[in-house]
């Protein structure tokens, strides 16, 4: 029988068993979990944010947005930067992430990052997800 379950407590369990099952069949892999949250701000007005997770030898890249009218400035290098040196310090050897085409896809790739995988036509017709890395 298959029926809906709370989303959180799911989640929860979801990831309690997991942790069990890889560090059964990893005992040496490193299963914490670090936070990064870092915001651009100038007098007083935040005006770019990034958050990311490490697990493991790799950084995701979750949320990373710069206001629109603080665009072009080179507040996305200084964050994503930020981000990458971190991942240094912290002994990681990727980054990830993804995006959709109608975002600043091309930004990444002028960071250095490559694309994995995409697909076309998602989120909707005429656009496309991308997925991707950088080697650090």
């Amino acid at each position: 029988m298959i029926r809906e379950y709370d989303y959180e407590k799911n989640e929860d369990a979801a990831i309690i068993e997991l942790s069990k099952a890889t560090e059964k069949a990893a005992p040496a892999l490193d299963m914490e979990i670090d936070r990064l949250s870092y915001v651009y701000e100038e007098n007083g007005k935040i005006e770019g944010r990034i958050i990311a997770e490490r697990f493991c030898d790799t950084v995701e890249i979750k949320f990373f947005v710069v206001n629109e009218e603080y665009r072009g400035r080179g507040i996305g290098k200084k964050l994503i930067s930020k981000v990458e040196d971190e991942a240094a310090a912290l002994g990681c050897k990727h980054i990830t992430l993804e995006t959709m085409s109608f975002n600043s896809w091309k930004f990444y790739i002028a960071a250095g990052y490559e694309i994995l995988a995409k697909i076309e036509n998602s989120p909707m017709n005429g656009e496309t997800h991308y997925f991707l890395h950088k080697e650090l």
